[in-house]
């Protein structure tokens, strides 16, 4: 998906989700008390971001892969 030539500009997106998820697991692994997994200690304004983040790329890519077959 990322390596396709029409598919350039979703790379933008999907470097977003990822920084998403990063700065999560970045702030749950340094964490003085941290919980046994993410899933239980992510706060829900991250959660939201993820969320938000995974939804744009899944819309960018549909609009991008619509827009190429054209």
């Amino acid at each position: 998906m990322l390596r396709n030539a029409r598919l350039r500009a979703l790379r933008w997106w999907a470097g977003g989700l990822t920084a998403a998820y990063l700065a999560a697991l970045v702030l749950w692994a340094v964490g003085p008390d941290r919980a046994p997994s993410l899933s239980k200690d992510l706060h829900p304004v991250a959660a939201t971001v993820i969320v938000a983040a995974a939804a744009a790329t899944a819309v960018a890519y549909h609009v991008l892969r619509r827009r190429r077959e054209i």
